[in-house]
């Protein structure tokens, strides 16, 4: 498959989230806790990395993929260099332990050959237009 672009600085937080891991987002909202925390894949990983391994599985040149450090982006708030995340605290409250990459990437997959991106995409124009 052909290279394509991505505009940077829409990228830091437009990162793909899996539905079928909703169970896990809803039990903090029905706890008595009053924290919150990002709920991630058991691997710590850059975005570069991350894709570098979705460009793989989806059949997309990962060399494409340009590395840059978030020091040389235009941004407004400060970031810190390592934004990858820790999924113990997660684990941990939760009980479960979270998927791999490869894991959360092949479900990916799976949802795409079954329609949930139309399906979603459908749900947010519905909701949209109201």
């Amino acid at each position: 498959m052909g290279s394509f672009e991505i505009e940077p600085r829409r990228t830091l937080a437009n990162v793909p989230r899996c539905v079928h891991h909703s169970d896990s987002h809803q039990r903090p909202c029905r706890s008595d806790h009053a924290f919150g925390f990002s709920v991630c894949g058991r691997d710590r990983v850059s975005k570069y990395e991350f894709g570098q391994v979705l460009a793989a599985h989806f059949g997309y040149d990962p060399k494409e993929i340009t590395p840059i450090s978030v020091k040389e982006l235009p941004l407004i708030a400060p970031r810190p260099s390592d934004m990858s995340l820790n999924a113990a605290k997660a684990e941990r409250f939760l009980g479960r332990n979270m998927p791999s990459i490869v894991e959360s990437v092949n479900r990916l997959a799976e949802l795409e050959k079954q329609g949930w991106p139309q399906l979603l995409a459908a749900a947010v124009a519905a909701n949209v237009d109201k």
